[in-house]
């Protein structure tokens, strides 16, 4: 509207100069009209009410009254103008209204005042009214009618047109307005904003912004008294963010940047001429104070005054920031809070053909200079136009290693220069073996059901049973071979081992799926008479092995024989007593290999071990119990009975079979500490003398 009204007085002044107007005059007169229609464009309205011939429901302010008479709309010809309804004239009303505004930096209102005119008596008496206009709290304008010229245009009220345009940039405003005049009003309210803000700065942080709040997130709360506060609190009609302290600290992370601005709207309550103290990153930036409030009859909100901080171009690069607020209220009597904070950067204009945010070479940008992807041998903007030999040009314009050509490339795993699946490198990929449930880098750990793992292959039982032939090639020999190939042979289970795996739960699987082999491995080592090794020395000398080397009939050339020479004799090593064996927990024992375990052992590479922890007892382990769990005080914890207090050993009852010293058997198989041993143990006695005597002072 005000816009409208300037470009209208260029237009006059155009018009209506009778002297000849120069072309200088001309340029000039252009050149402001230009500028008037950018500040035109960038204007926005924000609120317009109370035009023509308005009713009561489209009052939508709030008013604050001692005597509760609320307004009337009176009528003015073809318009109509809204009243306060006061007894007396003391300030007895106000009206207020909160808006939400966007980015800008100023503001125009205009809106008609209406007062009753000056009577007779007044103007003898010099009797003068006032009214006053507050922006965020702010006075910022009084008009007495005594001073000013009010039309009179609908008898007994006289009309001003106020028309202001006042610099602005928090993210809302409050319109206060009172009068000590009994009869007061307004009409034709508008409310517009300007952003003349060159682009040169960048929003990175906006909170507290909105005139109904109802939650404050973690991350849009700031920290007093070392908790991040996230109270919020209601005055007229905003919310606002409470401190239950003196202060309010905030810290940020922010992307690369020379200068910050910043806005934040400060609150105080009950408390006479308060001051804050701004800083930023510890140092000491904006101190301010202030004494404005409303002035009314109905004090609002413990007469709270607001205080606008506004820091602008301030020199700042660092990636952390903190911004701290302290005031001078207590946090109890008087308290503050906190709204409209707005955070900028500056634009950095960069030099560069391209950015993808990474140091990532060979993708199409490196250094904010556009390259070729990997194993692209030319490229124009970063977009490959042919690829080095070995690769292949996708649609994408992505270069793609060949897979199958003997060569690692890019992404490639493995490349053996075949397609053959299930040999252990597959499109350029590691693959598993077939059959393989578990395999590692290509290689086969452990294959399905009724398959043994032979030279990284998972081969069928059936197919390793066939005939004796295989056997010896594959590795699985029954006794005769065992007893040809080493210095004794693995014999079958006692009756005490076979009662035992009897009651394994592998047992019926070991059955079935060996060939119905009457040799169980790894149970006992049965060795031969000394002439059977002198005879193996013999023939191994006739055959001409070498030393460490011995004659196999079955293969017919010479082996290697077991390495003892480090003299380890331990069962768990594969060579014990110069004979390649398994350990004793191991039920099925094949080329060294064990692929079954006792109950209660896990089999791990081809290794027996003791898992605490699996709900199984480990068989001759030292495992006392095992409950799958790492509860303390459940009667099993580590795989060991918890005994009671006091107790060295106990049975599987957790009866206690043997006391700590100093300690003694009761009955239910407990222990408790010996009175008299002049022992005192904490928390169970208080006074041990050695004796039993009574009234010597401990009994």
């Amino acid at each position: 509207m005000i816009l409208y009204k300037l470009i209208s007085i260029q237009l006059n002044k155009l018009k209506y100069q009778k002297q000849k107007i120069s072309p200088m005059k001309m340029h000039i007169f252009f050149l402001n009209f230009y500028l008037l229609l950018i500040t035109i464009s960038r204007s926005q309205l924000i609120y317009r009410n109370f035009y023509g011939s308005f009713t009561s429901t489209n009052f939508d302010w709030n008013i604050y009254q001692l005597d509760n008479n609320g307004y009337s709309v009176a009528s003015c010809g073809l318009k109509n103008m809204l009243i306060m309804n006061e007894c007396t004239q003391s300030f007895n009303s106000l009206t207020s209204k909160t808006f939400e505004l966007p980015l800008h930096d100023l503001i125009n209102l205009s809106f008609k005042l209406w007062m009753q005119l000056q009577s007779y008596e007044d103007r003898i008496n010099s009797v003068s009214y006032s009214f006053y206009l507050y922006i965020d709290n702010e006075l910022y304008l009084i008009i007495q009618n005594s001073l000013y010229t009010f039309t009179n245009d609908c008898p007994p009220y006289g009309s001003y047109e106020i028309n202001e345009n006042i610099a602005h940039s928090s993210t809302s405003i409050q319109i206060t307005m009172v009068s000590d005049q009994k009869s007061w009003g307004f009409s034709e309210f508008t409310l517009n904003v300007v952003s003349n803000t060159q682009n040169i700065w960048e929003l990175v942080y906006q909170s507290l912004d909105q005139r109904f709040l109802s939650m404050i997130t973690l991350n849009d709360g700031w920290m007093t008294n070392n908790i991040v506060s996230q109270q919020i609190e209601q005055c007229t009609d905003f919310y606002f963010l409470r401190s239950t302290g003196n202060n309010f600290i905030k810290d940020f992370v922010l992307k690369v940047h020379t200068k910050i601005s910043l806005n934040l709207r400060v609150l105080i309550f009950n408390l006479a001429s308060p001051i804050i103290y701004f800083k930023i990153d510890n140092q000491l930036v904006a101190t301010q104070t202030s004494n404005s409030y409303v002035q009314s009859a109905l004090p609002l909100c413990s007469k709270f005054i607001v205080m606008q901080v506004r820091i602008t171009d301030f020199i700042h690069n660092n990636e952390n920031l903190r911004i701290e607020v302290t005031t001078s209220a207590d946090g109890s009597i008087s308290w503050f809070g906190i709204r409209d904070f707005s955070l900028f950067i500056d634009y950095i204009k960069e030099e560069y053909q391209c950015k993808d945010f990474n140091i990532q070479p060979f993708d199409g940008c490196f250094s904010n200079q556009y390259d070729c992807n990997f194993g692209c041998s030319n490229c124009v903007n970063g977009i490959c136009i042919n690829c080095l030999d070995g690769w292949y040009l996708d649609p994408q314009d992505i270069c793609i290693p060949l897979c199958g050509d003997n060569m690692l490339m890019l992404n490639e795993i493995c490349d053996d220069g075949n397609s053959i699946p299930y040999d252990d490198c597959h499109h350029c990929q590691f693959s598993c073996p077939l059959n393989c449930i578990l395999c590692v880098f290509g290689t086969c750990k452990e294959c399905e059901k009724s398959y043994f793992l032979i030279e990284n292959k998972c081969t069928p039982v059936q197919q390793n049973c066939e005939n004796f032939v295989d056997q010896i090639e594959t590795g699985f020999f029954n006794n005769w071979t065992n007893y040809f190939e080493k210095n004794g042979f693995q014999c079958q289970p006692n009756s005490q081992q076979l009662s035992m795996l009897q009651q394994s739960k592998q047992y019926n699987l070991l059955q079935n799926n060996y060939c119905g082999l009457a040799i169980i491995s790894s149970f006992s080592i049965c060795q031969f008479p000394d002439f059977l090794n002198i005879q193996h020395y013999q023939q191994d000398r006739e055959t001409g092995c070498e030393e460490d080397y011995k004659f196999s009939p079955n293969k017919r050339q010479c082996v290697q024989t077991c390495n003892c020479q480090d003299l380890v004799s331990q069962q768990t090593n594969d060579c014990y007593i110069c004979i390649q064996n398994c350990q004793l927990e191991c039920l099925i024992c094949l080329q060294d290999k064990c692929y079954a375990c006792f109950e209660g052992w896990q089999l791990v590479d081809n290794k027996c071990q003791q898992i605490c922890g699996d709900n199984q007892i480990a068989l001759t382990s030292n495992e006392q119990c095992d409950d799958g769990n790492q509860i303390i005080e459940d009667g099993c914890n580590e795989c060991q009975f918890e005994c009671g207090s006091f107790c060295q050993l106990c049975d599987k009852e957790l009866n206690c079979i043997i006391c700590e010293s100093n300690s003694q058997t009761v009955k239910q198989f407990k222990c408790k500490p010996i009175c008299g041993d002049k022992i005192v143990i904490n928390g169970l006695e208080e006074c041990d003398d050695g004796n039993d005597i009574r009234y010597d002072g401990c009994i």
